[in-house]
């Protein structure tokens, strides 16, 4: 053996080696967390976004795959449908996403704008998606994967042709009385109110509805069982009270703008400019009469007009309500809502492929993070432990 001169130099040399080893996978380590992270900051970007391409719609939809990308990491063209599902408890799961071509994304609306409180709307066109988080709009564009924080109130509806949005926003905390606020109108993306409407004092619960007329000039808004038009530089122009349940989703408006449909007990269609009762539709009796019995719980939301004849989204299918009812889409058991881009799709079913995934440095992001990190820790400590025996070994003078 040789004397501690003789090791120094070779200890040193080891030494020296495994701090190069160590300061190298810190390195991988750390590039490999900067790429996830990077990637999230500043997601894949994808071909500009095609206002006149329509897509059939899937004849059923299937929950995420396991490690399905996330939206912000992997942004679509745009989303055809958007669902979750009932998880049974206090919370909501991930919303699904899926796009042209079978692309299933997910998207989690309480990673990145606090508490969810269950709300989401779809834009006609696909491309943003609104979450409700306590009186604020989240706003997802699906095609950069970004999102933003509207502070003028919570989702209501989109306007037909997207670039607008209704918002809910209500004075004081949840628990003020009497009830007031503003139904107020937005633009789109920026958030900016364009002009609202008072809601005058009431009772709770803190609960409305409205949607846009086609061309943009009215509102229609039901609360506690009243529904009246109010439009723009005008005021209310009409008003009925008739225990109106509710307003069949943001596509209630007919788009020849002539007629609005609201919900009670069946879908009765009223005249925009009157409020006159025109006809109803016991939408119950035609889910009768097919053989694969569709769940009928909850409301009815109208997704699609064919004339005066309605789609309707229902439990977990997707249904004409035609004289001869057909089912177009299938939903996964327990789906709590589905959504669906009204103006991109084409109301022929198709048979889907499998599901993709998306690309796998995005379906993998959490091995990847963790991978690197570890990385990282196991370099730190090598470093530390190589130190410590180096400093240990030296003689003291």
């Amino acid at each position: 053996m040789g004397t501690a001169q003789n090791r120094a130099p070779f200890e040193a040399f080891v030494a020296r080696r495994w701090v190069a080893l160590a300061c190298g996978l810190i390195a991988v380590g750390a590039t490999l967390g900067m790429t996830g992270t990077a990637t999230r900051a500043s997601p894949a970007s994808r071909a500009a976004l095609t206002y006149e391409a329509v897509d059939q719609i899937p004849a059923y939809v299937v929950e995420a795959p396991e490690w399905t990308a996330d939206v912000r990491d992997a942004p679509l063209e745009r989303a055809l449908v958007a669902f979750d599902i009932n998880t049974h408890d206090v919370t909501f799961g991930p919303l699904t996403l899926v796009g042209p071509h079978d692309s299933y994304r997910i998207f989690d609306p309480s990673q990145s704008g606090g508490t969810w409180a269950g709300p989401v709307e779809l834009s006609p066109d696909g491309r943003y998606l609104m979450t409700g988080h306590g009186q604020q709009t989240q706003l997802l564009d699906v095609t950069t994967g970004r999102t933003r924080m509207l502070r003028a109130g919570a989702p209501l509806a989109w306007s037909p042709d997207g670039r607008q949005a209704v918002l809910a926003h209500f004075d004081g905390d949840k628990d003020a009385y009497p009830v007031s606020g503003q139904i107020r109108i937005v633009a789109i993306p920026s958030g900016e109110v364009l002009w609202s409407i008072p809601l005058e004092p009431g009772p709770l619960p803190r609960s409305v509805d409205a949607v846009l007329s086609p061309d943009g000039s009215t509102v229609l808004v039901q609360r506690h069982g009243d529904l009246y038009a109010y439009r723009r530089g005008s005021g209310v122009v009409w008003h009925r009270s008739k225990s109106i349940d509710s307003l069949p989703g943001q596509l209630a408006w007919n788009p020849d703008g002539r007629s609005v449909a609201f919900d009670n007990t069946g879908l009765c269609l009223v005249a925009a400019d009157t409020g006159k009762t025109n006809r109803c539709l016991n939408w119950r009796f035609p889910l009768s009469q097919l053989t694969d019995a569709v769940q009928t719980f909850g409301s009815p939301e109208i997704v699609a007009w064919e004339g005066q004849t309605p789609t309707i989204s229902v439990g977990n299918a997707v249904v004409r309500v035609s004289a001869t009812p057909e089912v177009l889409l299938r939903t996964p058991r327990d789906t709590r809502h589905v959504k669906i881009a009204s103006s991109r799709v084409r109301w022929i079913p198709r048979q889907p492929g499998l599901p993709d995934p998306g690309p796998a440095i995005h379906r993998y992001r959490p091995i990847i993070n963790i991978g690197g990190l570890a990385i990282v820790g196991v370099g730190v400590v090598n470093v530390a432990i190589r130190l410590r025996r180096r400093y240990a070994r030296r003689p003291t003078r």
